[in-house]
């Protein structure tokens, strides 16, 4: 692994643990912006729910992706709603409720050895919401910007879709072997960037991903270069870093 100069992460069991919360509360607070509705909250979460799962059995089947602010714009206009939010702060308020997010152990740590070091950093992340709001979440999580945010909510491709990491590259400025990536998704995270042309690292995380789909639990290879501390990253760098002295 030589010549690394950017360096992207997967958002989800990566960088952030999500605490992932069902049910109408989750739409509770938007539910109180609406306009005299005309729905009950149950049926404006059905409404909601049975939207998203249309969507993503048409998208994600084909490394596709959407935006949730369409699917509330749908909902809102089919039901004749009314609200002052937008739809996307009402996408920030469902993911802040839906998806409560905490730093991955080593994350912030291992973030600040980048910065010192000087090595530029990103990350890719396959989730139906806009790179604005996915911003927004990382910096509460992790307290600081991250200049590179790539949702495939807003990129339209998903990982392991190669154009995601193509895009993610030449966003950068760099060339994709001068890109590591590090993901806990067998296929999305290790096998996608590999084959895109980039390095990868298998973060072998602690915590238990509620989205990682069967087809995507596939067995890596013996003797591919896997962690199961972030911190331990920071040695395989070191390792790369001394090399080039």
């Amino acid at each position: 692994m030589k010549n690394i100069k950017m360096i992207f992460f997967d958002y989800g069991n990566t960088l952030v643990y999500e605490k992932v919360a069902h049910g109408p509360k989750t739409l509770a607070e938007i539910y109180q912006t609406i306009e005299n509705p005309k729905l009950g909250l149950k049926e404006f979460y059905t409404s909601f729910k049975e939207k998203v799962r249309a969507y993503q059995n048409e998208y994600f089947p084909k490394d596709r992706d959407f935006l949730y602010d369409k699917v509330f714009q749908e909902v809102f206009e089919e039901n004749g709603l009314k609200s002052a939010l937008s739809f996307e702060a009402m996408v920030k308020s469902y993911f802040d409720t839906h998806a409560q997010g905490f730093a991955m152990e080593g994350a912030k740590e291992l973030l600040a050895y980048l910065e010192e070091k000087n090595l530029a950093y990103g990350v890719i992340s396959n989730i139906s919401i806009s790179e604005n709001v996915l911003s927004q979440r990382l910096k509460e999580v992790l307290d600081r910007d991250i200049d590179l945010v790539i949702s495939s909510g807003d990129r339209y491709y998903r990982k392991p879709d190669r154009k995601i990491f193509t895009l993610a590259a030449d966003l950068a400025g760099f060339s994709l072997d001068q890109c590591l990536y590090i993901g806990d998704n067998p296929l999305c995270d290790y096998k996608g960037p590999k084959d895109a042309g980039m390095e990868a690292i298998f973060f072998d995380s602690p915590t238990f991903s509620p989205f990682v789909t069967a087809r995507e639990k596939i067995f890596l290879e013996e003797g591919i270069i896997r962690v199961n501390k972030l911190l331990d990253i920071i040695k395989i760098l070191e390792g790369d870093i001394n090399d080039r002295r």
